[in-house]
């Protein structure tokens, strides 16, 4: 374990709070036979433990942080699906950093961590700029939002990651530019991330002077500048705040709040309640600001999305709208000409491809693709899964899909259990 007194003097940060877990949050507590150990697993230090709990639920899932441990990298924030780890301090962070970067938009930047302070670079850029804080803080929908009003690639200074106490991050780094760069060539965007130790072969050349004309691979020294200290004067930090298109530029997350349908309607031992993260509301915003897409579809296999498709072996349970810790699956009951009649729909930018809704499913009528309409990923409205009617079960009398013969989920299992007591019985004699 790495000693975070040591660690925090060998990064030059400060040590600050440890983010805060919210258990509640937790996708194996929504669905225990998820066990996920996203968090456990992407930690650099081993600061977070999960502990799935007991087969028979007398201990829940829990997901433990020590303090003591933790680097502050904020790689756990955006890296669980669910938003189960939050920071007061993360706000204010994105501003300054957006703040900062929107200002030096006219000039190729490039990002570093505090592990490289100094201001010699290898990539084209014009100045560098410190984030004060490991560049796996940097969540997709940071990315996009820092590219956007850019003309010129986005560097991100990795050369130190291989030395780094934290370089286990580094792969997340590059996962998470490489996401990002997806969804930007998808929406038209003519910039990219790049990291300075790959991809400069691909980078987009400055233009009109940028960069003192440099080419990737010359050594050079650049004006550094602390994002969390802007480089503005107070002259121009009063004039930047007035613009308002300015101040939209450099707002983190005009993050949604959306409305999520409420759980009154479960039992008290079902009773669920939905959570949108953080960084789901400001992904969304973040496309949101991007624009018209330019690509009609996108390939989502490496994108934090799926697409839901539910088969005609639905029978009404609702269990994957209950168990769906986004409310992206959502159940509906409407009366058409004196039938009742259920609705399946989904919200696509609210899934966080978490893969609770298949496993819930007792009848194995979802399955996921991989293809959307890009602007499906921005557009809030509810798409149709699934509809068909309602009649009551022929066993217990609750509205279940109308089959042949009609039984819920609950019943199908006893009566298939009786038809084979019987037929054992009837094989005996």
């Amino acid at each position: 374990m790495v000693d975070l007194i040591t660690l925090a003097e060998t990064l030059g940060v400060d040590v600050g709070e440890a983010p805060t877990v919210h258990e509640e949050h937790c996708l194996n507590r929504r669905f225990r036979q998820r066990a996920c150990t996203i968090c456990q697993d992407v930690c650099p230090v081993h600061a977070i433990r999960v502990d799935l709990g007991s087969t028979y639920g007398l201990n829940p899932p829990r997901v433990t942080l020590d303090a003591n441990a933790c680097a502050r990298c904020g790689l756990c924030l955006h890296a669980c699906p669910a938003g189960a780890f939050t920071h007061p301090g993360l706000p204010e962070f994105q501003r300054r950093l957006h703040r900062a970067a929107a200002h030096l938009a006219p000039t190729p930047l490039e990002l570093t961590c505090p592990v490289r302070p100094e201001g010699e670079t290898t990539a084209p850029v014009g100045a560098r700029l410190q984030t004060g804080r490991c560049l796996a803080a940097l969540s997709l929908a940071d990315l996009i939002d820092l590219v956007r009003p850019r003309q010129h690639d986005l560097w991100l200074d990795d050369r130190g990651c291989a030395e780094c106490p934290l370089g286990a991050v580094h792969d997340d780094i590059a996962h998470t530019v490489e996401q990002a760069n997806a969804l930007l060539e998808a929406w038209g965007h003519p910039a990219r991330v790049r990291l300075s130790t790959v991809g400069a072969r691909h980078a987009v050349p400055p233009h009109d002077g940028a960069g003192d004309g440099a080419s990737e691979g010359t050594q050079r020294v650049v004006p550094v500048y602390d994002a969390q200290q802007p480089p503005l004067s107070r002259r121009e930090l009063i004039t930047f705040l007035r613009d308002a298109a300015a101040r939209a530029a450099l707002t983190a997350a005009q993050d949604l709040v959306p409305s999520l349908p409420e759980a009154s309607t479960l039992s008290p031992q079902q009773r669920l309640k939905y959570h949108l993260p953080y960084h789901r509301r400001h992904l969304t915003a973040a496309l949101q600001r991007l624009g018209a897409p330019a690509q009609e579809t996108i390939d989502l296999r490496d994108l934090p999305w799926t697409v839901v498709q539910v088969s005609e072996a639905c029978s009404a349970c609702q269990l994957c709208a209950r168990f769906c810790p986004t409310a992206a699956i959502r159940y509906h009951t409407i009366e058409e000409e004196g039938t009742e009649r259920f609705l399946l729909t989904f919200v696509p930018p609210d899934c966080v491809d978490c893969g609770i809704c298949a496993l819930a499913c007792p009848e194995d009528a979802i399955a996921y693709m991989n293809v959307i309409y890009t602007e499906w990923l921005v557009t809030r409205e509810e798409a149709l899964l699934h509809q068909g009617n309602l009649v009551p079960c022929e066993d217990c009398g609750q509205p279940t899909a109308e089959a042949d013969p009609p039984v819920c989920y609950t019943c199908k299992p006893r009566r298939a259990r009786a038809q084979s007591l019987t037929k054992d019985l009837r094989d005996s004699l």
